[in-house]
């Protein structure tokens, strides 16, 4: 055999491809930081808010730290969004350029950060032929227990405490 033979054929990446595939990964990593920051930022916002509660025996502030945790829930959820237009058109290209797909960076990536369910249900979503089947599904993504459902839980909890505390303890609001 020749060495033509053993050669897999890699199929040639276009100019503009590979620009896009840049830009995605630039841009994956500026939405993961991004993420992150106002995540950590509004988690201290909130834990503070705890603290001055507690501190100085002020129920308001638990209804002011329940309001935190819903702004990171939203906040959240917006970035998500645009992070997974991101994911869906990078898992497109490599579908096209990636011989084994499930071993490729950008499909490991979102399978650790965002889980497998994640994964495959962006997978789905890039190979739906209709741009508009595919945008509704994309902004429609569901986020995962603790992106969402956690932070609710919180501000559902610290409401709750803020108002007992209000009412029964006799804590003055503000």
């Amino acid at each position: 055999m020749s060495e033509k033979e053993l050669t897999p054929i890699r199929p040639q990446i276009l100019e503009y491809h590979k620009l896009e595939i840049e830009e995605i990964f630039t841009g994956i990593r500026e939405f993961t930081n991004l993420r992150a920051q106002i995540l950590f930022f509004l988690g201290t916002a909130n834990l503070t808010a705890l603290g001055f509660a507690f501190g100085t025996q002020k129920s308001g502030l638990l209804l002011v730290a329940a309001g935190i945790s819903l702004i990171a829930v939203t906040a959240d959820s917006y970035v998500r969004r645009h992070q997974n237009a991101f994911f869906y058109r990078g898992l497109q290209l490599e579908k096209k350029y990636c011989p084994q797909q499930e071993h490729a960076l950008l499909s490991t990536y979102v399978a650790v950060a965002a889980g497998e369910k994640t994964l495959a249900n962006l997978r789905t979503v890039a190979n739906l032929k209709d741009q508009k089947a595919c945008i509704q599904a994309l902004r429609h993504a569901r986020s995962s227990v603790f992106g969402f459902w956690l932070p609710i839980t919180i501000a559902l909890v610290e409401s709750v405490t803020g108002i007992l505390l209000w009412l029964r303890l006799g804590w003055s609001l503000f």
